[in-house]
C-alpha cells in the first residue's frame, strides 16, 4: 500500500480544481437566485407604487369631474379654456348650434343632459374610471338622469378635458 493511501495525503490538484469549479457554479447560481428575488421584490414594490399613484390620480380626476359638474364650472368659458385641450375646445365650438356673435362660443350644454330646465335635483351620482384616461360619470340634471364618458388627461400636472362621449338621458 502506498504512503498517501495510508495517511490520507488529500485530494489531487485535479480534484481541488474540480471542487473549485463546482463551488463557483453554486455561488453563481445562488447570486442569480438572490438577484432574481431582488428583481421580483423591486417589481412588486414598483407595481404597488404605480397602483397607489394611479389610485391617487383617479381620486384626483374623480374630484375634478365632480367639482366641474356640481359647481357648474363647465358653464364658465374661462374654466373651459384653462382645462380643455385644443381638441376639446374645437369639439365644443363645432357643436355650438346657435349664431355665434362673439367668436368664442362653446356648447357648454354638452356636459349635461338634453333636458331643458327641470326641478332642482342636480349633481353627480357617480364617477367610475374606465381606463386609458376615460371616466364614466352619471349625473342628475334637473330630475333627468344622464351619463357621459369624459377623457381627462394630465398635462404637466394640470388636469385637462380631452374628450366627451354623450349618452341618451332618461327621466
Amino acid at each position: 500500500m502506498g504512503l498517501c493511501t495510508m495517511i490520507g495525503c488529500g485530494p489531487s490538484k485535479a480534484e481541488i480544481e474540480a471542487q473549485r469549479r463546482a463551488d463557483s457554479i453554486r455561488i453563481a447560481d445562488r447570486l442569480r437566485i438572490v438577484d432574481s428575488i431582488r428583481t421580483a421584490d423591486s417589481l412588486r414594490r414598483a407595481d404597488s407604487i404605480r397602483i397607489a399613484d394611479s389610485t391617487a390620480h383617479a381620486k384626483k380626476v374623480i374630484q375634478f369631474i365632480s367639482d366641474m359638474y356640481n359647481q357648474h364650472k363647465f358653464e364658465d368659458y374661462s374654466f373651459l379654456h384653462k382645462h380643455c385641450t385644443p381638441k376639446m375646445i374645437k369639439y365644443l365650438e363645432e357643436n355650438y348650434d346657435y349664431d355665434c356673435e362673439t367668436g368664442d362660443c362653446l356648447a357648454v350644454w354638452m356636459f349635461r343632459s338634453d333636458a331643458q330646465d327641470g326641478n332642482s335635483e342636480n349633481g353627480i351620482i357617480s364617477v367610475t374610471p374606465k381606463g386609458d384616461d376615460w371616466y364614466h360619470y352619471k349625473f342628475n340634471d334637473g330630475g333627468t338622469k344622464g351619463a357621459h364618458d369624459i377623457k381627462v388627461i394630465d398635462q404637466n400636472g394640470k388636469l385637462m378635458i380631452d374628450g366627451l362621449k354623450r349618452f341618451q338621458s332618461t327621466k
